[in-house]
């Protein structure tokens, strides 16, 4: 999955909270699916990327 980053910066910086969106989704993860996911996130020059990867079967 990929979101475009805007092509304009705000003039006041948002406050970002990614860092801990990214921890909860992998402490999620970990309870979840553990040892059986990967999960990656770039933050690219002009988009953010995410790539998750579920093992489903045994």
């Amino acid at each position: 999955m990929s979101n475009s980053k805007p092509e304009t910066v705000p003039a006041k910086p948002a406050i970002h909270y990614s860092k801990i969106g990214l921890a909860n989704v992998r402490k999620r993860l970990e309870l979840l699916y553990p040892g059986r996911h990967t999960l990656q996130a770039y933050d690219e020059e002009d988009c953010f990327i995410s790539i998750l990867e579920i093992e489903l079967t045994d």
